[in-house]
């Protein structure tokens, strides 16, 4: 058994995932919320965090027989101004060299990761996370990537519905985003949506993997949200109740600014991505 290691340094969670023989053996979650800045700066306390996170995951991995391991960031490590602090504190004190991935590189790993749980032979993919939301649309590979500076995170910071949809308008209309038969939302905020939009449905959601979200069916849960307590809705994630509303805003004017009819969900993204591309180098 060949086991690798990769770990997504996200805005709202660190995730790990150890894979062996194509299949998951483990994985790991940290709560860190390192895209919450403090004027524009990661703060103290995070850094702390993802550096105590990475350790503990490093050291799972090389427990678990990992061949190799990565760690990669995404808008967050993009985005602050003391980033530089992260990469070095992890490099000198764990001995790990923390990658940044551009915007566009994690649109098509997460097409990669969604192209792989979902078997579409031609897709969009969209994954709003916490600072940023990643478009990539193709066939056997993305052949139109782009990363737009808005996640659930910021969308929040905006403080309004009718902000966050002037703001992902202005967005995506210098944007020629080709069209594709399927639409697949990554991400926690499009996965907590469908298991939303199931749960409305009266239909399982216990795996949030390809579930179906209609544009109507958002537009509801949008309403919803942002007029009634959302823990009082069912379906909902506790650990995003404070973002979700302005996140399901940003999610309803993304699919209007693309002309999207829905989405389905995939639990398969930039993960999944990653232990793709780690694999295919490290591995014979």
């Amino acid at each position: 058994m060949t086991a690798i290691g990769v770990v997504d340094v996200g805005s709202n969670s660190l995730h790990l995932q150890v894979v062996a023989d194509g299949e998951t053996i483990a994985t790991g979650r940290s709560a860190v919320r390192l895209g919450e800045f403090e004027h524009g700066a990661l703060r103290t306390s995070a850094i702390e965090g993802c550096l105590e996170a990475l350790s503990a995951f490093r050291d799972q991995a090389m427990d678990l027989g990992c061949v190799a391991f990565r760690a990669s960031g995404t808008a967050s490590l993009r985005d602050a101004s003391n980033a530089a602090v992260l990469l070095e504190r992890a490099r000198d004190e764990l001995g790990l060299e923390l990658r940044v991935l551009s915007g566009e590189d994690e649109a098509r790993l997460a097409w990669r990761g969604a192209r792989h749980g979902l078997g579409f032979e031609h897709g969009l993919v969209f994954d709003l996370g916490g600072r940023s939301t990643e478009i990539a649309v193709g066939r056997t590979s993305p052949d139109y990537a782009v990363s737009l500076p808005l996640g659930h995170q910021s969308a929040t910071a905006l403080g309004s519905r009718s902000d966050v949809e002037a703001r992902m308008a202005s967005l995506l209309a210098p944007l020629d985003v080709p069209s594709a038969p399927l639409a697949a939302g990554c991400a926690g905020t499009a996965l907590t949506l469908g298991q939303m939009a199931a749960a409305s449905r009266e239909e399982p959601w216990d795996d949030r993997h390809g579930l179906s979200v209609s544009r109507d069916e958002l537009a509801g849960l949008v309403a919803a949200l942002t007029t009634r307590d959302p823990m009082s809705l069912p379906g909902v994630d506790a650990r995003r109740v404070r973002t979700l509303p302005m996140g399901a805003v940003a999610v309803l004017a993304l699919l209007d600014g693309l002309g999207l009819p829905g989405f389905t969900t995939s639990q398969s993204a930039l993960r999944e991505g990653l232990v793709q591309e780690l694999a295919e180098c490290s591995l014979p």
